[in-house]
């Protein structure tokens, strides 16, 4: 949608420490790189804000179970709803995703704010049960 005539490739990933937990911040785009979103960082927390089109939502519902499942982290996903100047239709599909690819919140086609509670205890024992990132 043009975004390569606006925006460069990064170079540098932002880790957020925020009331204990690790978060980082990526854009629409970056969840199709699962190398440039590897959790090399540690982060608890990964946060997509996009501007996903309801033409290819599916690949936006996979890649956000993906990218919690191989980085063992929490993964929230925030995209737009309405059509934008281009004429694409989106259709949300907020969501937030825990560290086994399971989808504990989802907004569907609305707009709207979910309030979800976070376990960093369970995340920690999951990491400690399953230490796959040790190995990368």
């Amino acid at each position: 949608m043009g975004e390569e005539k606006n925006l460069t490739k990064g170079t540098t990933k932002i880790l957020i420490d925020y009331k204990g937990w690790k978060l980082q911040p990526f854009i629409c785009y970056d969840i199709r790189f699962p190398a440039w979103c590897q959790n090399d960082d540690n982060a608890d927390i990964q946060l997509y804000v996009a501007n996903w089109p309801a033409k290819r939502i599916h690949h936006w519902k996979l890649l956000l179970q993906a990218r919690a499942t191989e980085n063992q982290c929490y993964v929230v996903g925030v995209n737009r709803t309405g059509d934008d100047f281009y004429g694409n239709a989106h259709n949300g599909q907020s969501a937030v995703i825990d560290y086994t690819g399971k989808e504990i919140c989802s907004l569907g086609d609305k707009n709207g704010i979910e309030l979800v509670k976070l376990s960093k205890e369970n995340l920690v024992k999951h990491k400690e049960r399953y230490p796959f990132w040790k190995d990368r």
